[in-house]
């Protein structure tokens, strides 16, 4: 009789054993079976991730390329222009213009002036040439850019560059780059202002001053050019950012290095 329950012990043992390999089995396979989605999830979370990114490269491109759906702004129909005023430093006109939604602005008053150029001069020192001169319009003595007005017939953008540097400051020569275009007011203003860099530029001689131009001439350091903004000494917006800029990303003699300008002959 013992013999007899002996056996049965030994196959209720074996029987629980077998039972456990499999259950052991089972959670090895649930395991595997739990790693390989985590796997698959993993893949396909990857996927997705990629897939969006891809989707959002494709969409920025089509955003530069295209960029032409109906909401897109278009320039307004001019219905009728009458000139209010008209002097060589100022020309006041009234436009009656149709906008894209079909209202129309009987009164848009628009100021034309003639291009404006401006010059980053710096010497082979790395020092900036700049100028300082009575503003009347707000009363105060600020520090510019050598800079003048772009309005004589047969003349480029560069050339009247180079004219005003060696007027207002006698410096000229140097390896000139069109480096910046701005509009002081682009809901107003007609015209754009150009910046051009001017690098290794050297004293050539005396300034050749207009009778009611009345400026001194200075160079600064990079490190004293910041700090002369940064303290309101220089107010003019159409000479800040393009010396901001020259500051940021370098030039010879700038903070940073590298340059964003294109070379012009």
């Amino acid at each position: 009789m013992r013999l007899k329950n002996s056996r049965k012990s030994d196959e209720c043992l074996n029987s629980r054993k077998s039972d456990e390999c499999l259950n052991s089995r089972k959670s090895d396979e649930c395991l595997n079976s739990r790693k390989s989605d985590e796997c698959l999830n993993s893949r396909k979370s990857d996927e997705c991730l990629n897939s969006r990114k891809s989707d959002e490269c494709l969409n920025s491109r089509k955003s530069d390329e295209e960029c032409t759906g109906s909401d897109e702004p278009q320039p307004w129909t001019i219905l009728g222009t009458e000139y209010l005023h008209r002097e060589p430093w100022l020309t006041l006109r009234r436009d009656r213009v149709k906008l894209q939604n079909g209202k129309v602005i009987d009164d848009y008053f628009v100021q034309e002036f003639p291009p404006w150029v401006n010059v980053i001069a710096v010497c082979e020192n790395g020092r900036i040439v700049l100028i300082r001169q009575y503003r009347h319009g707000i009363g105060k003595v600020y520090y510019e850019l050598p800079a003048g007005v772009h309005d004589r017939e047969g003349e480029s953008l560069l050339e009247a560059a180079r004219r005003e540097l060696r007027e207002e400051t006698g410096y000229g020569g140097g390896r000139w780059t069109r480096w910046m275009e701005l509009s002081a007011n682009p809901a107003l203003q007609d015209n754009i202002s150009t910046t051009f860099l001017a690098e290794g530029v050297k004293a050539l001689g005396s300034q050749e001053l207009d009778a009611t131009e009345e400026i001194s001439v200075t160079s600064v350091t990079p490190e004293d050019l910041l700090r002369i903004i940064d303290n309101g000494q220089m107010v003019q917006a159409l000479h800040t950012a393009p010396l901001l800029r020259y500051l940021m990303t370098g030039g010879n003699g700038g903070l940073g290095r590298g340059s964003f300008g294109k070379e012009n002959g």
